[in-house]
């Protein structure tokens, strides 16, 4: 009876392991495939970039001058249009929050442009990006319209 067992408990614990033995082939990803083929994944993605710039707003907190993680996702919106637009260029428009006096948020303003434009620049856009002063007139060529702007209470 014990050996009876014994060979049955080993039939089941090799039936088991030999389910252990089948080899799965891994997938192969589109992007794999697409890298291999030598195709332009970016202009594929470049597709849903509009031909003509819709302006972005990059939301800064009140009084800030420094890009919070929702301001880079703004700000990669930008880059996304500039990637995708190898000869469109960007104007970045510096907002306050109407508090203080006339010199600091003027400061302020071009603050929050400045960061935008060195978030930019180290993404590899600095040659198509042009500041502008907060009371500027929108541009008359077709550009990016980046507004640095601040929250408002």
């Amino acid at each position: 009876m014990l050996r009876q067992s014994a060979l049955l408990v080993l039939a089941v614990l090799s039936s088991s392991l030999s389910a252990c033995a089948h080899r799965v082939e891994p997938q192969i990803s589109q992007a794999v495939l697409d890298a291999r083929a030598g195709r332009d994944v970016a202009g594929d993605a470049c597709g849903s970039q509009p031909a003509k710039p819709a302006p972005i707003s990059v939301q800064f907190p009140f009084g800030e001058t420094e890009l919070s993680p929702a301001g880079q996702r703004a700000a990669d919106g930008a880059l996304a249009w500039l990637i995708c637009h190898p000869n469109g260029r960007a104007v970045i428009r510096g907002a306050a929050d109407g508090h203080g006096s006339a010199a600091a948020q003027t400061a302020l303003a071009n603050s929050r442009a400045q960061a935008v434009q060195t978030y930019l620049i180290g993404k590899g856009v600095e040659a198509r990006l042009t500041l502008a002063a907060p009371d500027a007139p929108d541009p008359q060529r077709e550009v990016l319209l980046i507004a640095a702007e601040g929250r408002r209470w």
